[in-house]
């Protein structure tokens, strides 16, 4: 039976789903207002994308409104569940690649050694996939599985008192009975739960594929963006040609004509991306520039050449001449989706609200309590503990095995207490946040772009051949990517703790919406990239564990595949309490 369109928001989506289907023109008509001599056409001033697609869908379908509302709803799941297991799967496909090629430069994974499909090959891939649709969709946060066992009575409550509402309130700072910093902290499971149509729920599915078109970049890189960085794909020089498109001077003749639509082929291939972009703003505004930038970084570092082409073994440096060619092909990116969401951006007006003088963006001065924030991203954070943890190992530069075993232990502690030394001072969220950035980001640094050949030999095991080579993280470009997508999500969580947006909100509530929506895209991204990063951290354990079964240590090999075995179960464990409980509280357990 379909849930009732009623409580909380509800009103309001359905009063502008209803807008959208019945204007005749756009921007739709406001739902609340009547034609007045002040105001004679009052139109939504809202990102209403998501209602259009929807309202769309069903005039075509010819359901009752109150139908396709849920219906939405349920369609909104069922595509972003679809999209995430696809760009999961295929990560961690080519993780598996990546090994096998640990040097692995230009060549794409179309050109990859590949069998026909079966499930007995493919089945780690297929989990990874399913683990990021658990991690994004189903799972829910620590909070929850604390209030189980605390004994506060809020288990026992209803959905409005107990864990069902109150776990996307967890980071609340109060005085007595005042708040004194008060955020939204929503997560999918809620949202699906709850049952609101609101923009930043239907635009997951663009935001996936964002991520998607993101991967697809670094593996493919348009060719603008080869352009920009003088890389070339065939081992010949791009032609001066403005565009970079591919030619040689042995073609055959071809009409003019077609010379002429040729030279625009670099455009049409970054069409469909603007179309994204502009879809992004107008779907919900706030997604557009994370998703922007992890576009425009991935088409630039999937274009960026290994070595010098002037000496051989030398990394390709940043050049004046590349900053301003990958300026431009941004900047024109950037021009192509605002001309596509042009009518959008005529008739929008963000709820920015600054004063006299101000910035629409502000400084926050009242941080995230340490321990709030490990209660709600606790599991999540401890999901991709282990990946950093390996990233963590490869840094070390020392010599000596043993050093480099212990170091990250060591250093993990040291850190730990600076965190705790931090937070005295306000200042504890922040500095873990940009600490899991910082670690992410490098662990995608070091998969994309492997340490080059070392002339030592004292210092690292060398190769057949004789060359001597650095430790570098296996798994090529597809771990290079989940670990950059969990950078940009840290990045985010970093960025709540400095800054926020100005809007209509004030006093305790200031950064109430920076942290809903910058979390939001922040969970998706974490449990996108957690399903790869799962089956990568599984099969680096299984290979280590065999290195100590070879030199005899049996108890060591299966302690560390028993440690991982451990740990997944009882966080899978864990981030099912939410679920579980609540559905059945939302529900009346049917």
């Amino acid at each position: 039976r379909a849930g009732d369109i009623a409580g909380t928001e509800k009103f309001m989506d359905f009063a502008f789903l209803n807008s959208v289907a019945r204007s005749a023109s756009f921007p739709p008509i406001d739902p609340w207002l009547s034609p007045s001599a002040g105001m004679p056409n009052p139109t939504i001033n809202y990102y209403y994308f998501g209602y259009l697609v929807y309202g769309l869908l069903i005039q075509l379908s010819g359901v009752l409104p109150g139908e396709g509302f849920n219906l939405a709803l349920a369609t909104v799941f069922g595509l972003a569940a679809v999209g995430i297991f696809s760009v999961g799967y295929s990560i961690a496909r080519d993780m598996a690649s990546g090994w096998s090629h640990p040097n692995l430069v230009l060549r794409t994974r179309t050109e990859l050694p590949r069998g026909g499909w079966s499930i007995d090959a493919a089945w780690p891939y297929v989990a990874a996939g399913l683990g990021s649709v658990f991690l994004v969709l189903v799972a829910g946060n620590l909070w929850s599985v604390l209030r189980s066992i605390d004994g506060s009575g809020m288990w026992q409550k209803d959905f409005w008192g107990g864990i069902g509402w109150n776990a996307t309130r967890v980071l609340v700072i109060k005085d007595g009975d005042r708040d004194i910093d008060y955020t939204i902290n929503e997560f999918p499971a809620f949202s699906f739960l709850l049952g609101d149509l609101h923009p930043h729920v239907m635009a997951l599915p663009f935001t996936v594929l964002a991520v998607g078109i993101a991967y697809r970049w670094l593996v493919h890189p348009p060719a603008l963006f080869r352009w920009a960085t003088g890389l070339s794909v065939e081992g010949a020089a791009l032609p001066s040609n403005g565009y970079g498109v591919e030619g040689s001077t042995t073609e055959p003749e071809r009409p003019r004509w077609e010379h002429a639509v040729a030279r625009f082929d670099p455009l049409w291939e970054v069409l469909p991306v603007g179309v994204l972009i502009s879809v992004l703003y107008f779907a919900n505004s706030w997604d557009f520039p994370a998703y922007f930038l992890l576009i425009s970084a991935s088409g630039l570092v999937g274009a960026w050449p290994r070595q010098s082409s002037s000496k051989v073994g030398e990394p390709h440096y940043l050049s004046l001449r590349i900053m301003v060619r990958a300026g431009w092909v941004v900047l024109n990116i950037a021009l192509l989706s605002a001309v596509l969401v042009l009518p959008f951006l005529g008739s929008f007006t963000p709820p920015v609200v600054s004063g006299p003088g101000e910035m629409p963006v502000g400084f926050v001065s009242q941080r995230s309590l340490l321990m709030q924030f490990v209660q709600f991203w606790g599991l999540q954070i401890a999901w991709v503990v282990p990946a950093l943890w390996i990233v963590g190992t490869t840094l070390s530069r020392s010599p000596n095995a043993s050093i480099r075993r212990f170091s990250v232990p060591i250093g993990a502690i040291l850190f730990a207490g600076l965190i705790a030394l931090l937070e005295l001072r306000g200042a504890g969220t922040y500095a873990l946040a940009v600490a899991l950035a910082g670690l992410s980001i490098s662990g995608a640094l070091q998969a994309v772009f492997p340490r080059d050949p070392r002339p030592d030999p004292d210092d690292e095991p060398s190769t057949a051949n004789g060359s001597v080579v650095r430790e570098n993280l296996p798994g090529g470009r597809g771990v290079g990517f989940a670990f950059a997508v969990l950078g940009t999500a840290f990045v985010l969580l970093a960025v709540c703790e400095v800054f926020y947006i100005r809007d209509f909100y004030g006093g305790s509530l200031r950064r109430m919406n920076t942290v809903f929506k910058l979390y939001y895209q922040s969970w998706m991204m974490i449990g996108l990239a957690g399903g790869p990063l799962a089956y990568w951290v599984a099969r680096h354990t299984l290979d280590s564990s065999r290195e100590f079964a070879r030199q005899g240590s049996q108890f060591l090999q299966r302690l560390g595949v028993s440690a991982i075995a451990i740990l997944g179960v009882a966080l899978i464990s864990g981030m099912l309490v939410y679920p579980m409980r609540v559905t059945g509280l939302r529900t009346n357990a049917f």
